[in-house]
């Protein structure tokens, strides 16, 4: 199969997209099959697998004058298309699977038609809620082959716009499992470590954190911060009043993520729903529970498709300091517990390896109508 995938951005520019973009083209190109990913913004030479090309469009620099959001997907949208256009033309597709919003869900019903092979749009993001938005919407997602979203909030989202239930496939991202390893033993001496990674943007959730670690003593827990944002001041400002053990540890690379990992006791994923903006299931918490660590995280979208209250860590209330410190003080007063949630975690996160995240993607390839002697 001829799998044409469509991105804005790609490694080595950091995020949760760029990396299942680039794995899921990894993946997908070990079997029969031939990748092609286009891209606006990233690296295309990186890739020597003999399966997978990058090919980057041009017009990367035309977009750092443009100021909406929507108008440089618009001019992404109109570059992928007339790139993929003619590479059709030489090598034909099976598939066009695209990663973006509603603008993308159009490119994808336009190359459909245009190519005459099934589209997939693929939904990483919780959807804006706006009428304005959700006009637009309801005119893209639903005349698409496919819809794959990764929450069962934004399948919930897809439904409410119209999109019929049998064109939409519901899957997480994926983790290369083989990367990560439980870990044995915790700090039964020492306070217990704790990790939080992620964009320091307000959507985090990071200043109610730091405000829950404050109520702990150095002596019994401390707090690594991994990531870069526009909110950094402001949570270093909040960190440095607080006698608690609170470190930000800048951007790391996400080779050395596995690594870092093994070294704490639990992650905290404390996000918030903002207007227009929510998560979905951040990899990083895949990654987590890979690495035997149970998580501590907030009640909202894909957070909860994952984390099982008091199985394999903690849901607490979006903004609740008080149930952030309470499920933190838990795990400190419980050895026992944590041992449970590294074995379950670890055990759950099967089912997020790369090889079985594929075949999931080749289910909604057939949903779109891919053929099946392609798949």
């Amino acid at each position: 199969m001829h799998i044409c995938r469509i991105s804005k951005r790609y490694p080595p520019l950091i995020g949760g997209l760029e990396n299942h973009v680039r794995s899921l083209s990894i993946q997908q190109a070990m079997g029969n099959n031939k990748v092609d990913t286009f891209i606006m913004f990233g690296d295309s030479t990186q890739e020597i697998e003999s399966n997978f090309r990058v090919i980057k469009v041009s017009g990367g620099r035309l977009i750092k004058w443009m100021k909406s959001e929507s108008i440089i997907s618009i001019f992404c949208a109109l570059s992928f298309l007339f790139k993929v256009y003619r590479q059709h033309k030489k090598y034909p597709y099976d598939v066009i699977h695209i990663h973006g919003d509603w603008v993308e869900a159009n490119l994808a019903r336009i190359l459909s038609r245009l190519l005459k092979v099934p589209a997939i749009i693929h939904v990483h993001s919780g959807l804006n809620k706006s009428k304005l938005y959700r006009f637009f919407a309801k005119q893209s997602f639903a005349k698409v082959n496919c819809v794959i979203v990764q929450s069962t909030d934004l399948y919930d989202e897809m439904t409410s716009l119209g999109v019929p239930k049998s064109k939409i496939q519901q899957l997480h991202s994926g983790i290369w499992r083989s990367d990560f390893h439980l870990r044995k033993t915790t700090s039964s001496t020492g306070p217990l470590k704790l990790i939080a990674i992620g964009r320091l943007h307000k959507m985090k959730g990071f200043n109610f954190l730091i405000n829950a670690i404050s109520q702990f003593g150095r002596d019994e827990v401390c707090l690594d911060i991994v990531g870069e944002g526009p909110e950094k001041a402001d949570l270093q400002a909040t960190a440095s009043k607080s006698k608690a053990s609170i470190r930000f540890l800048g951007a790391i690379e996400h080779s050395k993520i596995a690594n870092l990992l093994s070294k704490y006791d639990a992650m905290v994923v404390p996000s918030v729903v903002l207007e227009g903006q929510s998560e979905t299931t951040p990899t990083v918490i895949l990654e987590a529970m890979a690495t035997g660590l149970p998580i501590i995280g907030s009640e909202i979208a894909g957070i909860k498709d994952v984390v099982q209250h008091h199985i394999n860590g903690f849901l607490v209330p979006e903004r609740d300091t008080g149930e952030l410190a309470l499920s933190i003080k838990k795990l400190v007063s419980n050895p026992v517990l944590q041992k449970q949630m590294r074995k379950a975690n670890r055990e759950a996160s099967k089912s997020f390896d790369w090889s079985v995240i594929v075949k999931k993607v080749d289910n909604a390839y057939s949903i779109a109508g891919v053929s099946q002697n392609n798949l």
